[in-house]
């Protein structure tokens, strides 16, 4: 009497480990190609890490983070961005873009208006400004700016609004350190 040979582990795969198993496969194949998309737009300057350097973010961002910034994507109000002081171009600045071209911003009694509207965030700390009353029209070239910890940052109260040329890109998502992971959190 002879003993039947076992079949290979393959021949004895049900339809549905098969297809677990191809589906690992592309989903493993789908993690590659994000992954090489990104490191081809970080060699190709469209996304890059930033650090932030200072606390004019907090709560929203605190010292040590670190960001994607995406230098294709378009700012808009309230978005976080990345950009070289008007000042310092060597500087490497991060805010909250709070006026865009056009916008009337004003801090009247230490309340910031935005098109005559009052702005007021739960993100923000204290939305009372230790500013002296201001009106500012945003210039088509820039945008006006504020750090999240607005009592403490150095913006366009400071050094005016941002020319366009200067933003290195839009802040997309915190990657450092990991309990920070996601994106930034909105004004509103």
């Amino acid at each position: 009497m002879e003993t039947p040979t076992p079949e290979p582990p393959d021949a004895q795969a049900s339809p549905h480990f098969t297809l677990s198993r191809r589906l690992r496969l592309m989903i493993g194949l789908l993690i590659l190609l994000l992954l090489m998309s990104i490191l081809l737009a970080l060699a190709s300057n469209k996304l890059q890490i930033e650090e932030v350097i200072s606390d004019s973010m907090d709560p929203t961002l605190v010292v040590g983070d670190r960001l994607i910034s995406d230098a294709n994507a378009m700012p808009d109000r309230y978005q976080v961005i990345c950009f070289n002081s008007p000042e310092d171009p060597d500087e490497k600045l991060v805010k909250r873009i709070i006026g865009v071209p056009g916008d009337v911003i004003r801090i009247r009694d230490g309340s910031l208006y935005i098109n005559g509207k009052e702005e007021t965030s739960t993100q923000i700390r204290d939305n009372q400004i230790q500013w002296r009353d201001i009106k500012v029209t945003v210039p088509r070239d820039g945008l006006f700016v504020l750090g999240d910890n607005r009592n403490n940052s150095h913006d366009s109260l400071n050094f005016g609004t941002v020319p366009y040329k200067n933003i290195r890109g839009v802040a997309t998502l915190i990657i450092w350190p990991p309990s920070h992971w996601g994106r930034p959190k909105a004004l509103h």
